[in-house]
């Protein structure tokens, strides 16, 4: 869940506000829209102190208010650990899949619990070091506790905190640069756009353990994306 890996997760993870009653709507047209899933479909850039990229998420909220989502992104890390050495400018490939439940609602506060299972691929690492490997695989697990709030009809205020937890697994296994342990703050909005797009921008901030023998790291990252609901006016809910 680092640099342009989408969130929240992208956002993380990494990125992704709201699961909260929607605007006001007539009764014909809120009832037929609960009755059916909804789809959103989300395009976004991250930038952090690692690095930068870009990222496309697509996901379903049931009539349960449940959201499952897939992502993919791709960016550039300035600054990388692969197989234990520095390096730096390596090309990154992350893929993940989403999952968010709420557990406590009132009036129109919801808190929720997130998950998010994801593969990342670093290519073309640059060292100092001859003898430094120049790609890797990792995985990963983030999990997440979010606070969601309604700000009049147009808005959404997110605030929470991500445990990511994250492991290279080739060419050597051991804790990911910005993965085993640790927690980020996490603070986001919604404002809509129109009836079916909103805007989002995220912030998360934290602790998280590096590569082994190394201390803890500062992880410092900010989203925006622009979120497309083509359904009926439920841009709220996700």
């Amino acid at each position: 869940m680092r640099t342009s890996a989408p969130v929240l997760l992208l956002l993380l993870l990494a990125a992704s506000p709201a699961l909260a009653d929607d605007p006001p709507t007539s009764p014909a047209s809120d009832g037929a829209s609960t009755a059916s899933p909804d789809v959103s479909i989300g395009v976004g850039a991250r930038v952090s102190n690692f690095g930068a990229g870009g990222a496309l998420e697509l996901r379903l909220r049931t009539a349960s208010e449940i959201q499952i989502g897939v992502d993919a992104s791709a960016g550039r890390d300035w600054d990388v650990f692969v197989g234990g050495y520095a390096g730096h400018d390596a090309r990154r490939f992350d893929v993940g899949a989403s999952l968010l439940a709420p557990v406590w609602r009132r009036d129109d506060v919801t808190m929720s619990i997130g998950a998010r299972a994801h593969v990342r691929r670093l290519a073309s690492a640059t060292s100092a070091s001859n003898l430094a490997p120049t790609s890797s695989w990792a995985a990963g697990l983030d999990l997440a506790l979010l606070l969601h709030a309604p700000i009049r009809e147009r808005g959404m205020l997110r605030v929470g905190a991500v445990v990511p937890i994250g492991f290279e697994v080739s060419p050597e296994f051991h804790a990911d640069t910005t993965g085993s342990g640790g927690a980020l703050l996490a603070l986001g909005g919604a404002v809509a756009l129109s009836d079916h797009l909103a805007l989002t921008v995220d912030v998360d901030a934290g602790g998280a353990f590096g590569a082994n023998g190394d201390g803890m790291k500062l992880l410092a990252r900010g989203t925006v994306a622009l979120r497309f609901q083509p359904g009926a006016r439920r841009w709220l809910r996700f």
